[in-house]
């Protein structure tokens, strides 16, 4: 059984986990399968973090002139 320091230096350093000598085949395949899945939605993830920043900046940039239009319309009124 590993101590904790050397488990926790791996996992500072990207391991996900800790394999125990001797090892299942199966079990290390399973481990992989979680691992890539992990991988693949902290990916998606941080695409739709990208994608959603970009929509509220379009949205943001749509207000903003649309507040100013409204603000012009306004002072042609008055």
């Amino acid at each position: 059984m590993p101590t904790a320091t050397p488990a926790r230096a791996a996992i500072r350093y990207g391991a996900s986990d800790y394999l125990h000598k001797p090892f299942d085949v199966f079990f290390i395949r399973d481990l992989i399968d979680k691992c890539l899945s992990r991988r693949r939605q902290k990916a998606s993830a941080a695409e739709t973090l990208v994608a959603l920043q970009q929509m509220n900046e379009d949205l943001s940039r749509e207000l903003a002139q649309q507040n100013i239009s409204e603000e012009h319309t306004s002072e042609l009124q008055s």
